[in-house]
C-alpha cells in the first residue's frame, strides 16, 4: 500500500500546481516558538527535552487521526496516509523551480533564469551560465533526496509518521 500511496502523492504533485502555497511551514515556527517561550526557564530546553516538548505533540495528533481513521474504515486512513504524504513532500518543489531555470534559458533570458537560479541555490547565481547550471544540478539533486527520498523512505518505513517526523 506504500507503493500506492507513493504513486498517488507523486500524481498529486504533477497535477496540483498550487500545492506549494499549502505546504508553508510557518505554523511550525511558530510552534517552536511558542513551546520554547513556555520552556525557557528550564535547564532541559536544549536537549532532547526541548526537542520532545515540540514535537510530540505533532506526532501524536498525527499518530491518533491515522488510527482512527485507519480503525473505521482502511480507505479513509489510506486517504489520509497520501494526504500526509504529499504535504510532507516539499515545502517548495524543486522541480518546478529548475523547469523555470531551464524555461529562462532556453528563452535566452539570462537574468530571469539568475533569478530563478538564486531562489533555488538561496544565493546570488554566478556570473558564468555555465556554472551556475552545474550548480543548479547539483542542488536539484541534493534537494531531491532530502526532500523527496527522504520523506519517501521514512513513510515507507513508519508510514505518515514517518513522513511527519523526517
Amino acid at each position: 500500500m506504500s507503493f500506492l500511496a507513493i504513486l498517488l502523492s507523486i500524481a498529486f504533485e504533477l497535477g496540483i500546481k498550487s500545492l506549494e502555497g499549502w505546504r508553508r511551514f510557518d505554523w511550525f515556527a511558530h510552534w517552536t516558538d511558542r513551546v520554547l517561550l513556555q520552556m525557557q526557564k528550564s535547564a532541559l530546553r536544549d536537549g532532547p527535552v526541548g526537542l520532545l516538548a515540540i514535537l510530540a505533540p505533532l506526532l501524536l495528533a498525527v499518530w491518533l487521526v491515522f488510527a482512527m481513521l485507519n480503525g473505521v474504515w482502511f480507505l479513509l486512513g489510506f486517504a489520509f496516509s497520501v494526504f500526509v504524504l504529499t504535504m510532507t513532500l516539499g515545502p517548495v518543489d524543486p522541480m518546478r523551480q529548475a523547469q523555470d531555470y531551464i524555461t529562462a534559458m532556453q528563452a535566452d533570458d539570462l537574468p530571469e533564469a539568475n533569478r530563478h537560479a538564486a531562489a533555488l541555490l538561496n544565493r546570488p547565481a554566478d556570473d558564468n551560465p555555465a556554472v551556475t547550471a552545474q550548480q543548479v544540478k547539483e542542488v536539484l539533486l541534493m534537494r531531491m533526496c532530502e526532500n523527496i527520498l527522504g520523506v519517501f523512505l521514512w513513510f515507507v518505513l513508519l508510514g505518515p509518521l514517518g513522513a511527519v517526523l523526517f
